[in-house]
C-alpha cells in the first residue's frame, strides 16, 4: 500500500483555520479550499510584462472561434496592423 502525503497548508490558510471569520460573516471564494488563492498585484505585474514583451518583439496572440464569429486579439495584434483598441472584428473579417 502506498502512502500519500498531505497538501502543505499555506500560512494564509492557516491563519484562516486559526481566526476562522463569524458564523454571520459571509464566505468569499478565496476561503474555500478548492479556489487557490490569487495575489491580484502579481497577475497586473504579470500582464504589463506581457504586454511589454509583445511590444518589444512585435508578437500578440488571438483566441477565435468561427462557429460563432468570435475573436479576441491582444494589444499586440493591435499594434502590428495599427487598428485602434475600438476595432472590434469578427472571426471571418479578423482572420
Amino acid at each position: 500500500m502506498t502512502k500519500t502525503r498531505p497538501k502543505p497548508v499555506s500560512e494564509k490558510k492557516k491563519a484562516a483555520i486559526k481566526n476562522p471569520p463569524p458564523e454571520n460573516e459571509p464566505r468569499t471564494k478565496n476561503q474555500d479550499d478548492n479556489v487557490p488563492d490569487v495575489d491580484i498585484g502579481a497577475l497586473q505585474e504579470s500582464e504589463q510584462f506581457l504586454k511589454e514583451t509583445q511590444k518589444i518583439v512585435k508578437i500578440g496572440g488571438w483566441k477565435a472561434n468561427p462557429g460563432t464569429n468570435f475573436l479576441q486579439l491582444t494589444d499586440g495584434i493591435y499594434d502590428i496592423v495599427e487598428a485602434p483598441r475600438t476595432y472590434q472584428p469578427g472571426f471571418d473579417e479578423g482572420l
